[in-house]
């Protein structure tokens, strides 16, 4: 058991570092944006309507490319070199053709939001943070490609690194573009998506760049192979069940601001600095995931039974320990958090009512988000795909609408905290049903995806 945790925390930490450092973008651009001086109650509603709507466009085409997770994972511990360069490449591939229709729903970014009723002062400053954040789409999702391949083939000091780098390029551009610094128009919210998307880019091209020497032997040479159609078909049924199955997480959570939306943008503003603060703190489950569906996959490659319920049994009960810390952060210090994102008082007001909710869940957001992840180390996609709509559409997203629209008294936070219950109740039956799944499929040994 101990060695099993020590591999685990050697591969899941620095994905969680990596990970911290995605989310720390988004956190620099929600924190700049709130400190405006004109406008941040709006610009801030804004950013969050609009990143909302192209991260479930990307996230559904992220988890159809986590299919990648078990394929490459399960290559490596089989010791089979064809089969990595292969999925590598497919990977590419498909993160290329997937931001194609992606992109393109997004176009139409204002109507998406009329039809969701949002505030009409919100949705001209939204659709152009959609807008600039497209050109980036194929890049980021091909980045989703690297970060499996790092992980799978434990060479992460690459994903690391540019990672940081991205980091410092965009709080400068963040400087640059929101408040008009170097000559620069003020572009306010649309500044951070701009800049975002440069960051992006720089991602990508710079993992290249410093992972060539790690890449060559996967991404030289023919990649005929690569483009055959049934391998790509076979590589989607595997990882569209992924794609609905985050989109079901990622939209319970966005559903949330869009109701947040019916009160108004100070309840969005507030909501939207309270899932920055938990969606960070979800970074390290995410990465204990990650690496979990890598040693389970490597245990299945393997044919080792014993090494698969280790695996499993390792992943859950550290992420129960490390997010236990996390609950406590959220529940003792929710004002000064808040104050980190924004000055309005109505803003931060609210947000130190939610932020205690997102607390008193974060041990069972990390434990379901860890279980579909040995799950998807099994190549276990459907069925937990099922039992994410089941926990957030029957039974959370019901239960946050009663608590923040059905009843009477409303009490301090009103609303906006019913709809963070809601998410707090299919969040516990999530990581309850997934778990029972894995005791299930952990009796036999899964065989490997081929």
């Amino acid at each position: 058991m101990r060695t099993e945790l020590q591999a685990l925390l050697r591969l899941g930490l620095p994905v969680a570092l990596a990970n911290f450092g995605y989310m720390a973008m988004g956190l620099l651009d929600t924190a700049m944006v709130g400190h405006m001086d004109h406008g941040a109650d709006a610009a801030l509603a804004a950013v969050g309507l609009g990143n909302v709507v192209f991260m479930a466009l990307h996230h559904f085409g992220m988890g159809i490319l986590l299919a990648l997770d078990p394929l490459i994972s399960q290559a490596v511990g089989a010791r089979d070199e064809p089969g990595i360069r292969l999925n590598i490449q497919r990977g590419l591939v498909l993160a290329l053709v997937l931001s194609l229709p992606l992109s393109a729903l997004l176009v139409p970014a204002e109507f998406w939001m009329q039809l969701l009723d949002q505030p009409p002062t919100v949705i001209p400053v939204a659709r152009d943070y959609v807008w600039w954040s497209l050109p980036s789409m194929a890049v980021f999702l091909g980045m989703n490609v690297l970060r499996t391949s790092f992980q799978a083939l434990h060479h992460l000091r690459p994903l690391i690194t540019v990672v940081l780098l991205a980091n410092l390029l965009n709080a400068f551009l963040n400087w640059v573009f929101i408040y008009g610094n170097l000559g620069c128009p003020a572009m306010g919210a649309r500044g951070s998506a701009l800049a975002s998307s440069i960051g992006r880019w720089f991602q990508f091209l710079a993992a290249l760049l410093i992972a060539w020497p790690l890449l060559r032997p996967y991404l030289r040479g023919s990649w005929r192979k690569a483009f055959l159609l049934r391998p790509l078909v076979r590589i989607l049924k595997l990882g569209i069940p992924i794609g609905i199955q985050i989109s079901f997480e990622l939209l319970a959570f966005a559903s949330a601001l869009l109701f947040m939306g019916w009160i108004g943008p100070t309840a969005q503003a507030g909501h939207q600095v309270t899932i920055q603060l938990a969606a960070f703190a979800f970074m390290l489950p995410l990465g204990l995931s990650q690496a979990a569906s890598v040693r389970v996959g490597y245990a299945v490659g393997a044919g080792d039974h014993k090494a698969l319920v280790a695996a499993t049994r390792v992943a859950l009960m550290s992420t129960s320990v490390l997010m236990l810390g996390w609950g406590a952060l959220f529940l003792c210090w929710p004002g000064p958090l808040a104050s980190l994102f924004t000055h309005e008082p109505e803003v931060l007001a609210l947000a130190t009512i939610l932020i205690p909710i997102a607390g008193a869940f974060q041990v069972v957001d990390g434990l379901q988000v860890v279980a579909a992840g040995c799950l998807r180390g099994m190549a276990d996609t459907v069925w937990p795909m099922f039992l994410y709509m089941i926990g957030f559409w029957i039974i959370g997203a019901p239960a946050g609408l009663y608590m923040a629209f059905g009843t009477s008294g409303r009490g301090p936070g009103g609303w906006p905290n019913g709809l963070w219950w809601g998410l707090a109740v299919g969040l516990t039956f999530a990581s309850t049903v997934l778990i029972l799944r894995i005791l299930y499929k952990i009796r036999t040994l899964a065989a490997r995806i081929e």
